[in-house]
């Protein structure tokens, strides 16, 4: 079996709240992705507190420090943190880098090579 050496950031696994059992369950299979490259989970799932943001955000630039164009960021979870991902993609590449998302329409994961401008 051949394993890609690309690696495929999930800032928040995606989850959505279950009111009948009041946990939040899996939303979705992943396995698509996974061909992509190895899942690097940063963020458990649930919702985040807006007080421990900049933690959150921390806790990415730690995950994320090594981030080369040659991987791939999931957009998954809340918008803010998928927000601080892609800047931290970005500068750690440059400004170019590779998003991830569901289409809804097509029911599959696709690739948005994205070239942000970030050039630091």
């Amino acid at each position: 079996m051949n394993i890609p050496q690309s690696r495929v950031f999930i800032p928040q696994h995606p989850t959505t709240f279950d009111r009948a059992t009041g946990l939040n369950v899996n939303v979705g299979d992943l396995t698509p992705v996974m061909k992509l490259g190895h899942p690097i989970f940063m963020l458990p799932p649930g919702r985040l507190k807006t007080k421990w943001l900049d933690k959150h955000i921390r806790i990415l630039q730690r995950a994320m420090f090594d981030y080369s164009p040659d991987d791939f960021l999931l957009m998954t979870g809340d918008l803010s943190i998928q927000a601080a991902a892609i800047i931290i993609a970005a500068r750690q590449c440059g400004g170019a880098i590779n998003i991830v998302r569901w289409l809804r329409q097509t029911n599959e994961f696709k690739v948005f090579p994205l070239d942000t401008g970030a050039r630091i």
